[in-house]
């Protein structure tokens, strides 16, 4: 792997070789760094290098345990006779939603003074 290349060629987040690419990139540069000035400082890079990889390789080993207990624990499409029972429930929820009761159309009428016809009361009473 060369250091000379820019990141983007070298790994991207979706990698899964990601970690591995890091750690590479990090001993590549301490092998050349060891001769210079700056040995101590790419010495200490490559370590902190290698422990935000293993806290990376942690997190991915854990969503991936976490992701296949919700796979496990998602229940599959009952029959289709639950699934019509519940469309149904549905449809009628929204039905009630979307009509008015007894109680609040009188509630309206007395706001506005409504009064009701004759023939309207009779209606009621039947």
């Amino acid at each position: 792997m060369n250091v000379q290349q820019p990141l983007e060629e070298i790994a991207s987040p979706e990698d899964p070789n990601l970690t591995q690419n890091a750690r590479s990139l990090a001993n590549a540069l301490q092998d050349k760094a060891a001769s210079s000035g700056f040995a101590a400082d790419v010495s200490a890079l490559a370590r902190e290098v290698n422990r935000l990889c293993d806290y990376v390789d942690q997190v991915r080993s854990d969503a991936e345990i976490l992701l296949s207990k919700l796979e496990r624990s998602r229940k599959p499409a009952s029959s289709e006779f639950e699934s019509a029972a519940e469309e149904e429930k549905a449809k009628e929820i929204q039905r009630e939603v979307h009509t008015f009761s007894s109680e609040t159309i009188d509630y309206i009428k007395g706001l506005l003074m409504w009064r009701d016809a004759p023939k309207e009361r009779l209606w009621k009473e039947e």
